[in-house]
């Protein structure tokens, strides 16, 4: 965490934040964002975001990263990487982890959006001025405001448990149900996720256009998902259409090499077709792997192995305090795993029989004793035993 700490303590690492260096999608120079937050006295001239956390993309163990200096405009670098921290907790409750590893990290990130977001005294709600993907500026970005949702509502629910910080516990409260909501457009007569708001034309303007929404397989709005927060498998019936009439519009996702890690998983939770899951996902299997079993593309390595979380997700997925069998499966074909974990520290095992279309010998074992609330997979109700068989 020093050198997290360090470069958002720096007011030349700041201002890397908020320079365009590529014209890939707009101009490129200086959007003085930072300078504009030092003038009004957000920002400390001299300590730049103390206690805050920013790292490069790419970061990897001891304060190292693959994109050394390179922070693609992306406040949410350090933000992003709490995932796998946060879901390491919530599937085994280690709580000896949260307080002593976890936890600090937590309140570095959510330290550096308080500052670096705005507030609209007016309307109550929180902005934010960042990257909607790599080297690109605009007015809230979806993928940041996704991954803030996650922050805070981890944090939040990280204090009450360890009993800490409830004088902070207020205002993070506030942050995270009063964020802006995410921007949506019409694209080929879909209404779909947008990358931002508005994007950052040169100068003090900002504005939106169809750039920010895109055809060509690019879905970075779609990140944040994988995320515990503001899109989920039980998110409203309307918020999972956006997902899906977004991944309809943009149909080269599938075979992107930059999303394979992220659209398939995207995809189950949304409830998409698992006729087009599974074949898109064979069909990139079968074009890329290599015979070390990795999926090769131009720009990444090991992480590829992360698209495994989509299967495990088709037969097993816990959002919002719920967990489901088979919750993204053929109605008609056979599946059976074991020990699977869910979240709340429980694993699980169970069957799901194609022909008589229902699950059948779900066996849970729970870790922390944490009470499980399971959507039933049987339509007449079901019997259950404990360790030692009793009813």
């Amino acid at each position: 965490m020093e050198q997290g700490q360090k470069n958002a303590e720096s007011i030349a690492d700041l201002q890397q934040l908020d320079y365009v260096y590529t014209a890939w999608v707009q101009p490129t120079g200086d959007t003085k964002y930072t300078d504009k937050r030092i003038a009004d006295g957000s920002i400390n001239p001299d300590k730049g975001i103390e206690g805050g956390l920013l790292y490069p993309a790419g970061i990897i163990p001891f304060g190292q990263s693959a994109c050394p200096g390179l922070y693609h405009n992306q406040t949410a670098n350090a933000s992003y990487s709490a995932l796998a921290g946060v879901e390491y907790y919530k599937y085994t409750m280690d709580e000896e982890y949260l307080r002593d590893y976890l936890y600090d990290y937590l309140k570095g990130c959510a330290a550096f959006y308080e500052t670096w977001m705005e507030h609209d005294e007016a309307t109550g709600q929180y902005n934010i001025y960042a990257g909607y993907h790599e080297q690109s500026w605009g007015y809230n970005p979806t993928i940041e405001l996704q991954t803030i949702y996650f922050i805070f509502d981890t944090i939040v629910n990280a204090s009450e448990t360890l009993g800490v910080d409830a004088d902070k516990r207020e205002k993070w409260i506030d942050i995270r149900d009063n964020l802006a909501p995410l921007p949506t457009a019409d694209c080929n007569g879909k209404e779909v996720i947008a990358f931002a708001e508005k994007k950052w034309n040169g100068g003090d303007n900002y504005e939106f256009d169809s750039s920010l929404v895109k055809t060509d397989g690019n879905v970075c709005q779609l990140d944040g998902i994988l995320l515990d927060g503001m899109i989920g498998y039980f998110s409203s019936p309307e918020t999972l259409q956006l997902v899906r009439n977004t991944l309809d519009v943009s149909e080269p996702a599938w075979a992107r090499g930059n999303h394979f890690t992220r659209v398939y998983a995207s995809a189950v939770r949304s409830r998409y077709d698992i006729n087009k899951i599974v074949s898109e996902l064979a069909k990139t299997i079968n074009q890329n792997m290599q015979a070390n079993l990795r999926i090769k593309d131009p720009y990444h390595g090991v992480e590829k192995c992360g698209t495994t979380v989509a299967v495990n997700e088709m037969l097993l997925l816990s959002d919002e305090g719920i967990t489901k069998l088979f919750p993204n499966w053929y109605v008609d074909k056979n599946a059976k795993f074991g020990n699977l974990r869910a979240k709340g520290a429980f694993i699980v095992s169970a069957e799901y029989d194609g022909t008589a279309q229902e699950a059948k010998n779900v066996v849970v074992t729970s870790e922390k004793g944490q009470t499980m609330t399971l959507v039933s997979p049987w339509s007449e109700g079901a019997t259950v035993r404990d360790s030692r068989e009793m009813l």
